[in-house]
């Protein structure tokens, strides 16, 4: 269909019903661009994933930092348990690492706490002395146990194990 000037075009129903269909497209055109902004920032923001590890080895927080900030994560890490669970509290994380052994409060009870008080977060729970009353302790929480030393590739796996798996860790 093509487009001319014709003795009807020119008339001024014509030209108010055209001007109206003008802006109408312009504000649908702006609706589908801002539609298309939000689902793009909404997926951007949806494939980061923010992380909180606490351990009372710092040169530990900032190697698993790194493994998963070259993953795309953002983390958070802290030695302190305490300040860890002030954290955990005060902003929400999609994933949480603790260490078992560490002075003031224990990886499993963080970790017990947390599935308490929010029963769909994910955790992993890592230990150098991991026994099989611990892995108990683990199962009985919902949440995985690695072992250290573990390789990058393993924390990896159990990380995407662990989020994509809503049912498998949750409890």
């Amino acid at each position: 269909m093509s487009h001319s000037s014709s003795p009807a075009a020119s008339s001024p129903h014509m030209a108010c019903s055209a001007k109206y269909k003008e802006e109408k497209l312009a504000v649908f055109d702006r609706a589908i661009v801002g539609i298309f902004f939000a689902h793009i920032s909404s997926r951007q923001s949806a494939e980061i994933m923010n992380v909180l590890i606490v351990d009372d080895d710092e040169s530990f927080c900032r190697l698993l930092a790194e493994i998963l900030e070259r993953k795309g994560a953002e983390v958070s890490w802290t030695t302190d348990s305490l300040e860890g669970y002030e954290m955990s509290r005060r902003q929400p994380y999609d994933l949480f690492v603790f260490d078992v052994r560490m002075p003031l409060f224990l990886g499993t009870e963080l970790a017990e706490g947390l599935k308490r008080d929010r029963p769909g977060t994910k955790i992993i729970l890592i230990s150098a002395f991991a026994d099989d009353s611990l892995r108990k302790i683990s199962q009985k929480i919902g949440v995985p146990l690695l072992s250290k030393p573990f390789t990058a590739e393993s924390l990896l796996e159990t990380v995407e194990s662990t989020l994509s798996n809503p049912q498998e860790h949750s409890k």
